[in-house]
C-alpha cells in the first residue's frame, strides 16, 4: 500500500475507534523508531505506534492494527511549547 492510502488507512480505523481529535500526521516513516505518528493538536499530545508495513495489506491485521492506535492514543506523550528567547528591548 502506499504511505498515502496507509494514512488514510489508520485516519479510518481512528475514526471508527471513536477518537476524536486524534490525527495520523506520518505513517510508515522510515527515519523513527515508530513509524506512526498520531497527533491531537489541541490536547497537545502525541501518540507513536509501531505497525507493520504489511499488516494494512490484510483485512485479518485490522484488530491488531486497532489495538496499537488504540494503546498509542492512551499512552501519549504531552506536548509542551518550546519557550522563545526574545531578547528584551533597552
Amino acid at each position: 500500500m502506499e504511505t498515502l492510502k496507509i494514512r488514510d488507512y489508520l485516519q479510518k480505523i481512528l475514526t471508527e475507534a471513536r477518537f476524536p481529535g486524534w490525527h495520523m500526521i506520518a505513517a510508515n516513516n522510515r527515519y523513527h523508531p515508530a513509524n506512526c505518528l498520531i497527533l491531537h493538536p489541541k490536547a497537545k499530545r502525541i501518540g507513536e505506534a509501531s505497525i507493520a508495513a504489511k499488516w494494512p495489506d490484510k483485512p485479518h491485521q485490522r484488530s491488531t492494527i486497532r489495538g496499537a492506535l488504540v494503546s498509542a492514543i492512551l499512552n501519549f506523550t504531552a506536548i509542551f511549547p518550546q519557550p522563545v528567547n526574545n531578547p528584551i528591548p533597552t
